[in-house]
Parts: C-alpha cells; structure tokens; sequence
C-alpha cells in the first residue's frame, strides 16, 4: 500500500521549480492580511491544493489523447490521480459555498479558464514556455484575493493589491 501511495504522490507532485512557493505565498499573504477565520482559510487551502496537484494529472490525459495511449506514456492511473484531485477539492469547495463565500465561484470560473487553457497549451506539441509560465503566475496570484475574500468576505482594494 506505502508504494502504491509514493508512486501516486510520484504522478500528482509538480516538478516545476519553485512551483511550491508560487502556489503557497499569494494563499498565505492573502490569509494574513485578512486575519480570517481558521476553517474558511482551511476549506480554501484544501481547495485549491487539489487544483493545485489536478494539473498534472490532466496534463497526462490531454497529451495522451493528443499523442498516444495512455500506456505508451507510462502514468500511473491519471484517471484516479485526477479524479482524486477533483474530490479534495469538492470536498472542501462545497463546504465554503455554503458558509456563504460565492463570489469564489466567479475567481474559480476565472482561474479554471485560465487553467485549462494553459493545461492544453502545454499538452500540444508545440511549446509556449512564456505564455504557460505566465498563465501560471495570473492563475495562482488569484489566491491571494480568495484568501484575503475568505478571511474577510468582502473584495476591496486591499483585495485587488
């Protein structure tokens, strides 16, 4: 069972240099000037880690559908890696609707466009390092609002800094 864990953990980890730090700083910042509630900050980190590990998960599916089989690319289970990531997310994702946070919904529409897309770019056999990195960035800089949204449930201009 541990090594069918460390292989999975193995296929959901990014290996993007400093990827950790991008998706950790703007969540924390956020949770820190709004000084918000604890479990709000908590339903919103779990969120958005699934997303988070979601992306290359589907990045595996969309290459494989483009490309090749799913076994000449040799992934462990995309499908229930990506499926895995989905129900974290739901799971605490829901929860954070219903105290009341809906304007997540709009940052989520957002970010889940700007995902995607940057998921099928990279998926496609032509390489577009600046435009992904750069989706990247705009799609976990959205954190640090939500945070700032959730801890206070109000968007402001201390939001849009």
């Amino acid at each position: 069972m541990m090594q069918v864990m460390k292989r999975l953990w193995r296929e959901l980890k990014p290996v993007e240099h400093g990827s950790w730090g991008l998706f950790l700083i703007p969540l924390v910042l956020g949770a820190w000037v709004s000084r918000g509630g604890f479990l709000s900050q908590t339903l919103l980190a779990l969120s958005t880690l699934g997303v988070f590990l979601m992306r290359r998960p589907a990045l595996h599916w969309l290459r494989a559908f483009n490309r090749e089989s799913l076994d000449a690319i040799h992934t462990f289970w995309p499908g229930q890696a990506f499926a895995l990531c989905l129900g974290i997310t739901l799971a605490a994702g829901i929860p954070l609707l219903v105290l009341g946070h809906v304007y997540l919904i709009l940052v989520s529409t957002l970010a889940a466009g700007l995902m995607w897309s940057e998921v099928y770019m990279a998926s496609d056999r032509e390489r577009h390092p600046f435009l992904s990195a750069l989706v990247e960035v705009w799609v976990l800089s959205l954190l640090a609002p939500s945070a700032y949204y959730v801890g206070t449930g109000r968007i402001d201009q201390t939001a849009a800094i």
